[in-house]
């Protein structure tokens, strides 16, 4: 796959200036259409974007507060910095993210938050949006255009981030035939903070939500094969766990299952998904990481039996503070995911 560096916010805008004309388009366009996986490597979406707002030595520290979320989309960013977890927080692993949507105001949102909260922050593009998002989105935002048109996740630190790297996860789902019309691929993004106490390697992903447990679990294998030489590592983000493929029959099989396991769309999910064993055997856990509670609900009155937990912390070789890991729902909410709070012990 073509490799570019790593580009400063006010160079993107060069990396991508041959996508945004209507030739370029049209190829993509055309390769898209017959070959989804090809489209999903073009040389513009190899970036990744990075910039700071936060001192260049922050203090050391012996304990990371970690906060993982699924902003969905990242509206609002005044809003989110608002949130006492969110800027109580050391590291944000976030997925979801826009970058240049109308329907996010055309913001870049990381940079927004990474302005309002202090921090350093990476963005990696999952994807290239040729419409304005859902069937809402589009109406909400009739007579606008995009911006950058990209949607991704992005890595917020109180510490400078080094190292930072994009790990491309296998094409499972091909977007650009969905109403949603997107090229791209869904991206792990990694990177080492400059913490003196120790490093930590971070990464943030999020795994497709239209594939079948085994393809989620080849995602992951993906994933922690590219921090294989991360001895030390924190890893979080909307894995869709499942536990099914989405579909009508599977909704149908899930509700049968939860009416027999009352706690199968919460910590006993682990046995229907084989990405954690691929965790495990990576020498990731996650148990003492996270809490048994639900982090995503279709709706906000849906009922306890149709909410499930989608996000995950896994770590390798750090230790959780007892007692730490949390999950926040303000109101009113942002997202239709909750966020994930643990405290490390570096």
């Amino acid at each position: 796959m073509p490799r570019r560096d790593v580009v400063e916010s006010r160079e993107l805008e060069a990396c991508l200036a041959s996508l945004l004309t209507p030739g370029r388009r049209r190829d993509v366009l055309r390769m898209a259409s017959r070959f989804p996986d090809a489209s999903a490597s073009i040389e513009e979406m190899a970036i990744i974007k990075r910039g700071g707002f936060a001192p260049a030595r922050p203090a050391p520290s012996g304990r990371v507060r970690v906060v993982v979320w699924n902003v969905e989309r990242g509206r609002a960013p005044d809003r989110w910095a608002e949130i006492d977890a969110v800027r109580a927080a050391d590291i944000l692993l976030l997925s979801e993210i826009d970058d240049g949507m109308a329907r996010s105001g055309n913001l870049d949102i990381s940079a927004e938050l990474a302005q309002r909260l202090g921090m350093h922050y990476a963005f990696a593009p999952n994807y290239f949006e040729f419409t304005r998002g859902t069937r809402a989105e589009r109406l909400a935002t009739r007579g606008q255009t995009n911006l950058r048109a990209l949607h991704g996740n992005a890595i917020l630190s109180r510490w400078p981030l080094r190292d930072v790297r994009r790990i491309p996860l296998p094409v499972q789902f091909d977007w650009f035939r969905h109403y949603e019309r997107r090229i791209g691929t869904r991206v792990a993004l990694r990177a080492t903070i400059d913490n003196p106490v120790k490093p930590l390697t971070l990464a943030v992903a999020h795994l497709e939500a239209f594939a079948t447990p085994a393809q989620r679990a080849h995602q992951m294998r993906v994933l922690l094969g590219g921090l294989d030489d991360a001895p030390r590592a924190i890893v979080g983000g909307d894995f869709n766990t499942l536990g099914v493929a989405p579909s009508w029959s599977g909704a149908i099989r899930l509700l049968g299952q939860r009416a027999r396991d009352v706690h199968r769309f919460t910590h006993s999910i682990a046995e229907h998904e084989p990405l954690f064993e691929e965790a495990r055997r990576a020498g990731f856990s996650w148990k003492d990481l996270n809490l048994p509670k639900a982090t995503w609900r279709w709706h906000r009155f849906s009922p306890s039996s149709l909410r499930v937990r989608l996000d995950w912390v896994f770590g390798r070789q750090v230790n959780a503070e007892p007692g730490s890991p949390a999950v926040v729902s303000p109101q009113p909410r942002l997202s239709d995911h909750d966020g994930l709070i643990v405290e490390l012990r570096l």
